[in-house]
């Protein structure tokens, strides 16, 4: 019998092409983060770590609520994408743990602070206010009370003396010790060094003023009252500041867009790596060199579609995308 042509085979073979190992893309470009604040940690492992406890790792932490993904590096570097109000640093280095030959080191770590000597309560700036207004006001009946006796202006003084060194040894006590202390450390803040003036000039004064001389107390009161208000305007200024900070950081500038599966998750702009796919939309700001994936943007420089690539900073005009960052 002879072979007909029409007849199909039996078996078909597809060759198919190995899969990317980038994450996947979601068929349109998410909306905005909805998810809450993610950030990024980094680890040193140290101990007895094979390929195999390095995948065992991944899986362990990657199956946790609350963490978006976890990767160990050649470098013997662990990553973990986390969100904040599910976990801390500390607890994700106890959960990397996964044996007890292996030791789990958080990097990047900020430094503890140093003694916060500004951060007070607010009865100590106003008590030492109240105090430096008492004191300068006795001084001015003392200095310029025409037309008083002598011994009323020398009770003024007496009462200036007094009101000083309430002020010295109590009301800004807090102010002033955290000043040296900052000082000592070789940590010079912008009021340390009128604190510490006022104390000495007030040290000065006190002698000159039971060895029969000429005390300068308002001077002492002038400069530690002076750095109290400072304070009290700076407390006034930081949240100010804060609060504009918010509202840029509202705008995208200062964070990006991570997606995750079908979820996306706002993540600190400085802790984007290669690969991450990053939304964005009509105003955030680029946090990354990155790749158009899918969607379309209006940059200042014209549209970027699918293949094109986008400049860090670049602040989008309008529509939106997903990218692949690419960090340096």
């Amino acid at each position: 019998m002879g072979a007909d042509a029409s007849v199909e085979p039996a078996v078909t073979l597809q060759v198919v092409p190995p899969a990317s190992s980038r994450p996947a893309l979601p068929a349109e470009v998410p909306g905005e983060a909805d998810r809450g604040l993610a950030a990024r940690a980094r680890f040193r492992l140290e101990g007895i770590l094979s390929g195999a406890r390095a995948r065992r790792i991944e899986r362990h932490l990657a199956g946790l609520p609350g963490v978006l993904g976890a990767r160990v590096d050649g470098e013997e570097t662990l990553t973990v994408t986390y969100l904040v109000q599910r976990w801390t640093v500390a607890a994700l280095a106890y959960e990397a743990t996964v044996a007890p030959d292996l030791s789990v080191t958080p990097l990047d770590q900020p430094e503890p602070p140093g003694p916060r000597w500004r951060t007070l309560p607010r009865h100590v700036v106003g008590r030492t206010l109240m105090l430096s207004a008492a004191g300068l006001v006795a001084g001015l009946v003392h200095g310029v009370g025409y037309g008083l006796s002598d011994g009323i202006r020398g009770v003024a003084l007496d009462v200036q003396a007094v009101i000083t060194t309430a002020l010295v040894v109590w009301a800004a006590r807090p102010l002033i010790l955290g000043a040296v202390q900052h000082i000592a450390g070789r940590r010079l803040g912008e009021l340390a060094l009128p604190l510490v003036f006022g104390a000495g000039l007030y040290v000065l004064s006190i002698v000159a003023f039971f060895s029969g001389g000429t005390p300068a107390f308002e001077a002492s009161i002038i400069a530690i009252g002076g750095a109290a208000w400072l304070e009290l305007d700076g407390r006034r200024f930081r949240a100010h500041l804060h609060e504009r900070l918010g509202k840029r950081a509202a705008t995208g500038a200062g964070k990006a867009h991570l997606l995750t599966g079908d979820e996306v998750h706002d993540l600190p702009a400085d802790a984007v790596i290669a690969g991450d796919l990053l939304v964005v939309h009509a105003g955030d700001v680029v946090a990354t060199d990155a790749t158009v994936r899918l969607g379309q943007i209006e940059l200042a420089n014209g549209a970027h579609g699918p293949g094109t690539a986008v400049a860090g900073g670049a602040r989008v005009e309008s529509g939106a995308a997903v990218v692949v960052a690419r960090v340096d």
